[in-house]
């Protein structure tokens, strides 16, 4: 027989441990690192679950998790309402999970690599069971920016202005290092700096050795720096404000980072002295014979002067008209430029009213800042002018001893290539000397320029200086006139011929009974007979300035200038010739055939001739371009080439390299190049150098802005490439997203650039 019954087995639950999947983790220091991990249970018969909470174990210190809490012992506890189910079992309860979102930041500027342990607990019924498994975060290191201390620099035009320029590191753990050479870019032509070198463009490199540590982390790696002693001189000349940039690269291992910034440096205008162009003093004539000064047939001849840092020039031209045959398209002329008004009454001591009494008082006020930036400010002051004496034209100062000139009697006497007015003249000024005054005495002169808000006064000497004539011959002299040039160096007697050349001859007769006429012979060919009829002697006297102009003086021949006394009784007196502004003396220059030879002049007896002969001044050759082959060295070299077609390897280390014209190719390299280019550069190929962790960027000069686009069309430059970039119009600068990137630029007037292997284009 059968005897059936039950059998009661009891199963004691018994939680399976979940299988952990975690990839391996990779990113780059200073930013959120993407962590993957999945949990899957083991007995998916819906008898299990995850109980509690992840536990993330051995956590760094200063490292973050994106969700979740820190925990002790540098744990991060993530709920398990931070989980998403990734797989369900045939009754819908959820076997699979993963934590979407999860991420680790690592503790600021570390490029340490670590690994993080990952604990989770599965529980069925009473049992439970807990795995913990490893995840491992690779960390690549990235050089952080350096911080850069940039303040504004002020100073006065012409003048070194003190830069402030320092910077730190903004990891200080000893990790990151300066690299290369801090590069200034955007200095003004003309603009220098007291530390440093000169770059390609426009650029100043300052080697780390002009470099001061000024703070050290607790290894005693240094961590901030400054640079000395650091100034800046603007142009010469200029007020106009400016701003340099700055540039320095930062190591992290084998990672590189650029950091720019801006310096602004504004120029406070500050005006310059003048300088004054004066006539030179005429010797008085000791004869007692004539009258004295007061006499009434008697006259003035001109004044001479001096000025403090001024150039001497000639004042007004004496004689009629003086023409000749015009072999060579020349003719001679002269006019008397002899003021003919005289104002001023008798309570300042003018008794002599007549024109014969004023002397005349050649004076020209010259900017030495001819940019246009300067100007006069008012008229002019001539200081210390004795009881008695009347100037011309003007108002008596209210101290007695003084005479302002408005500026309303001013006459424009050059302009600069703008048209702006940079001399002036004070057409027919004159002075009526006291009674009884004795030739020689000195005014001064007073002028004030004005620069933006700035003005200063310039002080200048005039030696009132004349001559005085007896009743007999009684015409007055002429005063001298023409420019003195400068007599030394190499380029004595260089002439450069313009189709209209002007020439002037500073002349005289012997004296009283001689006859002044005389030949001007250019290249064997008689320009014309001209006659002078101021006397001159070893006493003293006045000279005459005849002008020949349209002369055809061509600068690629030599040539002759001959002048010949016409009759036996014509002995001429030679000062100096003057072709288009270069003065030549007559006893230094000129090579006499008859006649004697004195200290400041030579005289011509009839039958002899003085000749001055100007020596070819051929063309300038055209410098022919050469082209270089320049190899750099395995340090941080500065490049500069020049107009051919250039072939640069600037090898390792950090460079700055510039081609100049002509179509060059550039190779950066190992490290942390840098290629200065700009506009009338031809066609150049830049290669930054194959490698990771190097950033190698071109600046550009003459741009403005960023690259032609949809958002910015007034661009003045277009940058082609397949390479991904950002723009930051900020720090004026392209970042490519990847590495080694490639493409063209081409620059406003053509310039064409292809790059390889480049990381940054900057402006």
């Amino acid at each position: 027989s059968s005897v059936m019954g039950t059998i009661h087995v009891d199963v004691s639950p018994d939680a399976d441990a979940p299988e952990l999947v975690l990839a391996s983790a990779a990113g780059r220091e200073d930013t959120a690192i993407p962590l993957d991990v999945r949990i899957s249970l083991g007995d998916q018969d819906g008898s299990e679950s995850i109980q509690g909470q992840i536990v993330i174990t051995d956590v760094p210190d200063g490292a973050t998790l994106s969700l979740g809490v820190a925990g002790a012992d540098h744990t991060w506890i993530i709920p398990a309402e931070s989980l998403a189910v990734l797989e369900v079992n045939a009754q819908g309860d959820p076997v699979a999970w993963n934590i979407p979102g999860l991420t680790v930041t690592p503790p600021e500027n570390s490029g340490d690599d670590f690994s993080l342990g990952v604990r989770v607990t599965v529980q069925d019924g009473a049992d439970l069971a807990t795995v913990e498994s490893r995840l491992d975060v690779a960390v690549a290191a990235v050089a952080d920016a350096a911080d850069l201390v940039l303040p504004s620099a002020r100073g006065d035009e012409d003048q070194a202005i003190p830069l402030d320029l320092s910077f730190s590191l903004q990891d200080q753990d000893g990790s990151e290092r300066l690299s290369g050479h801090v590069v200034l870019t955007d200095v003004p032509e003309g603009a220098t700096l007291s530390v440093g070198q000169a770059g390609p463009g426009h650029t100043w490199v300052i080697s780390q050795e002009d470099l001061v540590v000024t703070a050290h982390n607790a290894a005693g790696d240094p961590v901030a720096w400054e640079v000395p002693n650091l100034t800046v001189t603007p142009p010469a000349n200029s007020d106009v404000d400016f701003s340099i940039g700055v540039r320095l690269v930062t190591m992290d291992g084998d990672q590189a980072r650029v950091t720019e910034g801006q310096m602004d440096v504004v120029v406070d205008p500050q005006a310059d002295a003048v300088s004054f162009s004066v006539p030179d003093p005429v010797p008085v004539v000791d004869d007692p014979s004539r009258s004295g000064a007061g006499s009434g047939s008697g006259g003035y001849g001109h004044h001479g002067g001096s000025t403090k840092g001024g150039s001497k020039k000639g004042g007004s031209k004496k004689g009629g008209s003086k023409k000749g045959d015009d072999h060579q398209g020349g003719s001679g002329k002269g006019s008397d430029h002899h003021d003919s008004s005289s104002k001023g009454s008798d309570r300042h001591g003018g008794s002599k009213g007549g024109d014969d009494d004023v002397v005349p008082l050649g004076l020209q006020i010259n900017l030495e800042d001819t940019d246009g930036s300067e100007s006069l400010s008012g008229g002019i002051v001539i200081t210390g002018v004795p009881a008695g004496a009347v100037l011309n034209m003007g108002t008596p100062g209210a101290d007695g001893h003084s005479w302002v000139i408005g500026a309303e009697f001013l006459a424009p006497a050059a302009h600069n290539a703008a048209g702006d007015v940079i001399a002036w003249s004070v057409p027919n000024l004159g002075i009526i000397p006291p009674e009884h005054a004795e030739p020689g005495f000195q005014l001064g002169v007073q002028v004030s320029t004005r620069d933006g808000d700035s003005v200063r006064v310039s002080e200048g000497t005039l030696t009132v200086d004349w001559e005085v004539r007896g009743s007999k011959g009684g015409s007055k002299g002429g005063s001298r006139s023409g420019h003195r040039g400068g007599h030394g160096g190499d380029d004595q007697g260089s002439v450069v011929g313009t189709g209209e050349d002007v020439l002037e001859l500073r002349v005289a007769k012997g004296g009283r009974g001689n006859d002044g006429e005389f030949i001007l012979v250019v290249d064997g060919e008689t320009v014309g007979h001209y006659t002078t009829d101021v006397a001159h002697n070893p006493s003293g006297g006045q000279w005459d300035t005849i002008t020949i102009d349209n002369l055809n003086l061509s600068p690629d021949k030599a040539h002759d200038i001959q002048i010949q006394p016409v009759h036996a009784n014509s002995h001429i007196l030679v000062d100096l010739i003057e072709v288009n502004g270069v003065a030549l003396e007559a006893e230094r220059d000129g090579d006499l055939t008859k006649g004697v030879v004195r200290d400041d002049h030579v005289k011509i007896n009839n039958g002899g001739e003085l000749v001055f002969s100007l020596p070819a001044v051929p063309e300038p050759q055209e410098e022919v371009a050469q082209n270089q082959h320049v190899t750099g060295s395995d340090g941080h070299d500065v490049i500069s080439s020049g107009a051919g077609d250039d072939v640069i390897a600037g090898m390792a280390g950090d460079d700055v390299i510039g081609g100049g014209a002509g179509n060059d190719q550039m190779d950066g390299g190992d490290g942390n190049d840098l290629f200065i280019i700009g506009n009338d550069q031809g066609r150049d190929k830049v290669n930054g150098g194959d490698g990771d962790g190097w950033v190698d960027a071109i600046h550009l000069e003459d741009v403005g802005g960023g690259p032609v686009s949809a958002t910015n069309p007034e661009g003045n430059w277009t940058l082609q490439t397949d390479f991904s970039y950002s723009i930051d119009e900020a720090s004026q600068q392209i970042r490519f997203d990847n590495a080694n990137a490639s493409g063209t630029i081409t620059l406003e007037d053509g310039t064409l650039i292809e790059f390889d292997n480049l990381e940054m284009i900057g402006w």
